[in-house]
């Protein structure tokens, strides 16, 4: 079966919402103890699994499309931390594992 492509927007819509929905669920049956302690989301990322990367080709530092693979990976990372923060997470930390 042929894959089809999803758009950058419907990718950032679904990144948005996930990141958002996490960091919801963490402040969700907080008691009152709970809610002084700040949200925390941590994000481990790499190229692999990006939205987009379909090779492994591209993922190579020296390849053409590394460019442009950094491009999609920070377009998705951005999304979901905008939408951990919309979510009421107070602080997110982001470690990249890609060099």
């Amino acid at each position: 079966m042929p894959k089809t492509p999803v758009s950058g927007d419907a990718m950032k819509t679904t990144f948005l919402f996930a990141a958002a929905m996490l960091a919801w669920s963490g402040a969700c049956g907080r008691g009152a103890e709970d809610s002084m302690k700040p949200i925390k989301i941590y994000i481990h990322t790499d190229l692999e699994g990006v939205t987009g990367i379909e090779t492994y080709e591209s993922i190579q530092t020296d390849g053409p499309g590394y460019q442009r693979c950094r491009e999609l990976l920070m377009g998705d990372l951005n999304a979901a931390i905008e939408g951990a923060f919309e979510g009421g997470a107070d602080v997110v930390t982001v470690l990249d594992s890609h060099g």
